[in-house]
């Protein structure tokens, strides 16, 4: 497979959705850790993330392609630790509810701070409706391995040639850095078998305290939580 061949051949649609996506990854979850200095208030500067891993990346473009499944082990199980991390969290209404994770918009994050402060007084509910909708989303068909693979691509390029800004700051991670990353990623694949899945890096939890659910928005449409999409969209004005 030539994985840049094939991005190439996609067109310019799939390289503007790419850096769409991770434009916002930025501006939500490392744009703070980087504040503006009298230096950088007119034009742009460059900096490495500091919240961000390529970990953290390859993580974001994994569950917009793949989707929900691999998280749901056990429903009960699940149930259960979205039950106690929903009691253990500070609710909040400073983060969006939802938050797109796809290139097509159809998986998103439920950030659990700001989707308790919806359900104030009744976590079962919270819990009961969320779980409902994590299941629902693991039925369905998502991922090709493929794209997934040009995905990776986009973004190397995107990274090397400093096309991901936000906040006056062109984020970019050495080119070095990311290839090796990417060779170390398909050794594991080749010896796994199979795609591998990753956990946040520890500086992404550190600085972000990661606390979501992964959803697919068909599902949320056509459920009682469909109401949240309303807020999601008022985010983005």
């Amino acid at each position: 497979m030539n994985e840049e061949a094939d991005y190439k051949t996609d067109g310019i649609g799939l390289r503007n959705n790419i850096r769409d996506l991770l434009i916002q990854q930025y501006v939500l979850h490392e744009v703070e850790h980087h504040p503006l200095n009298a230096s950088q208030k007119v034009g742009t500067t460059t900096a490495k993330p500091l919240a961000h891993d390529l970990i953290d990346i390859y993580k974001c473009l994994h569950q917009g392609e793949f989707g929900v499944a691999h998280t749901v082990d056990d429903p009960d199980r699940f149930r259960d630790r979205l039950y106690n991390e929903l009691l253990g969290i500070r609710p909040t209404s400073d983060e969006p509810v939802m938050e797109n994770v796809s290139i097509d918009g159809t998986i998103m994050r439920v950030n659990l701070r700001p989707y308790r402060a919806l359900f104030a007084n009744d976590t079962h509910k919270a819990c009961d409706l969320l779980t409902a909708a994590c299941l629902k989303s693991a039925a369905v068909p998502k991922g090709n391995s493929e794209r997934f693979r040009m995905l990776l691509y986009g973004f190397r390029e995107l990274n090397k040639t400093g096309e991901l800004v936000a906040g006056n700051v062109v984020y970019t991670i050495p080119s070095e850095m990311v290839d090796r990353f990417f060779d170390e990623v398909k050794d594991l694949a080749r010896r796994l078998g199979e795609i591998p899945v990753f956990s946040h890096s520890p500086v992404y939890r550190r600085l972000n305290s990661p606390s979501y659910r992964v959803v697919a928005l068909s599902v949320i449409e056509q459920s009682a939580l469909s109401f949240m999409l309303n807020r999601h969209d008022e985010r983005l004005m």
